[in-house]
């Protein structure tokens, strides 16, 4: 009677609020007597207000997770023996309302092309050969969990924060392509499943996807190497007949680059590019170099 009704339903209201019903799953056992109906319906539509308030605050409390990638640019750069690296970041956005950790799985799919050898950038039909990383090592593959291109893809234990990932990008030595822009797009990918990290979840798990998109680019600029073995005429007695000796010049271009080989007089006291000379203290031999057997065309600088 009078202010004991109330009393009840705040007491049990506070229990209610307190005990952590998931997702507003409210279960409540009442017996009354005939004479304490109305308290007992007065308590019940108490009951059912708190339910209703916690079901709201638990289906906000477990808010999904996302994924972003910046691209992954290698700049302008000239192809050479050695590989290039560059990195992206890739970004899990866990928002922060609260809940537990996730469980987080991460792939990174083919691109726009891409075989069992390597992650491949375009420019129209001619190819550049790279792939992406989940080490500094570059020897750790990031590949998919669904599709299983290249093995497996990241898995890891997030808070509800932003946690960000490198992504490390390698374009592989050795390579000849015309020079230009190429690329590669990744629509959908990176793919991010996620769930609370409860347990023993492995990859991937069936719900929270979250996907996005981003390129892999990389201009090539046009360029040589030359290199050259020395001309060795060899020993001579006499010098009353030419001596004719070979050599190579070696010249490796990125392809379609044009090039010219221009040969200058040396460095011999006198010399110019029509009568090169080879000096010896105050003493000077005269030679040519022809860029024909025949010896008929002499090698200049133009």
């Amino acid at each position: 009677g009078g202010s004991t009704v109330p009393s009840k339903a705040k007491a049990i209201a506070d229990g209610v609020r307190q005990s952590g019903f998931p997702l507003g799953t409210c279960l409540v056992s009442w017996h009354i007597g005939r004479s304490n109906r109305l308290a007992g319906a007065l308590i019940a539509a108490v009951l059912l207000l708190v339910c209703m308030q916690t079901s709201r605050s638990y289906a906000g409390a477990n808010p999904h997770c996302t994924v972003m990638m910046t691209n992954v640019n290698f700049g302008s750069v000239t192809l050479s023996a050695s590989p290039i690296d560059t990195t992206g970041t890739l970004s899990i956005i866990c928002p922060v309302e609260g809940g537990p950790d996730q469980f987080a799985c991460v792939s990174i799919e083919a691109g726009s092309s891409g075989d069992a050898t390597s992650r491949k950038m375009l420019n129209g039909t001619d190819a550049i050969r790279y792939d992406l990383y989940k080490d500094a090592a570059h020897t750790q593959l990031w590949g998919s969990w669904e599709s299983g291109y290249a093995g497996s893809g990241l898995q890891a234990i997030v808070p509800r924060t932003t946690t960000n990932f490198t992504v490390y990008g390698r374009i592989f030595a050795s390579q000849s392509v015309p020079s230009g822009t190429y690329t590669s797009t990744f629509s959908v990918s990176p793919r991010l499943t996620s769930k609370d990290n409860t347990g023993k979840p492995s990859c991937p798990p069936t719900q929270n996807v979250s996907t996005t998109s981003f390129t892999a680019t990389v201009t090539v600029q046009g360029s040589c190497s030359v290199s050259a073995a020395t001309l060795n005429f060899g020993n001579a007695g006499s010098l009353a007949t030419n001596i004719d000796a070979t050599t190579s010049i070696n010249v490796t271009c990125s392809t379609g680059t044009p090039y010219q080989i221009g040969l200058n007089a040396g460095n011999g006291t006198g010399a110019t590019v029509s009568n090169r000379k080879m000096t010896y203290g105050g003493s000077t031999v005269s030679y040519q170099l022809y860029s024909d057997s025949a010896r008929t065309t002499n090698w200049g600088n133009s």
